[in-house]
């Protein structure tokens, strides 16, 4: 089984910044869990490589959590398994009414940015959230498709409560299984 990351910065204008690679992936069951958070900014950049993956089982649990949160470079965010993909919220959970994930006021994904929570062979794809209570920039990709043998694609979100750029993309596709999300990325916020 895969461990556990925590990575948290506490206190009035603390900031974690540039994360390189953090792996808590598993050969032999669900992968683990990555926690990365900051009181102040969460700043993911260049080549960073977040993993929770498991070549077994389901893929595993991440959240990046700040008052600010950006995604830079070509940043990877991995939480697939074999069996079902996994957990990836960033910003805030499902709507921003999940009171025990800390809400970011503003969200910032990157054109080279990919988040991914898919089921590789078999099972359901994943849970993707990103989130803003005010707003939203969102340019990157996200896949939480179903396994290619059977199950269906999972559930994204990307939403700014208030203020919502949405240019980027999302696979949410099933080989042998229905798409997620009834077909579409579920979005809120107004659009600009």
């Amino acid at each position: 089984h895969g461990g556990v990351i925590k990575l948290v910065a506490s206190g009035a204008s603390n900031s974690l910044i540039n994360m390189g690679t953090l792996d808590v992936s598993s050969n032999d069951g669900t992968a683990g869990s990555i926690e990365i958070s900051a009181t102040d900014t969460a700043v993911i950049s260049k080549q960073s490589d977040i993993k929770a993956t498991s070549s077994s089982g389901n893929g595993g649990v991440i959240h990046i959590t700040a008052d600010r949160v950006g995604l830079f470079g070509t940043t990877r965010v991995d939480a697939s398994g074999k069996t079902g993909g996994g957990e990836v919220l960033i910003g805030g959970d499902y709507q921003g009414k999940n009171p025990a994930i800390k809400n970011a006021t503003e969200t910032y994904i990157s054109s080279d940015v990919s988040i991914h929570a898919d089921a590789v062979l078999e099972g359901d794809g994943g849970k993707v959230i990103v989130w803003a209570d005010d707003t939203t920039r969102y340019f990157g990709s996200i896949s939480a498709m179903g396994g290619s043998n059977q199950g269906n694609g999972g559930l994204a979100e990307v939403s700014g409560k208030e203020n919502l750029l949405f240019r980027g993309k999302a696979d949410l596709s099933a080989t042998n299984g229905k798409r997620g999300n009834k077909g579409y990325i579920e979005c809120r916020g107004r659009y600009s």
